[in-house]
């Protein structure tokens, strides 16, 4: 699971055994 902050937001990437970007979940406003 990878973890991006910005403009407040936090958004979680998780990936496939593939490594590809499998869905995306954004937590706080």
């Amino acid at each position: 699971m990878e973890t991006v902050s910005f403009g407040g937001k936090t958004v979680r990437y998780t990936y496939d055994t593939n490594g590809n970007r499998e869905s995306i979940t954004y937590d706080g406003g």
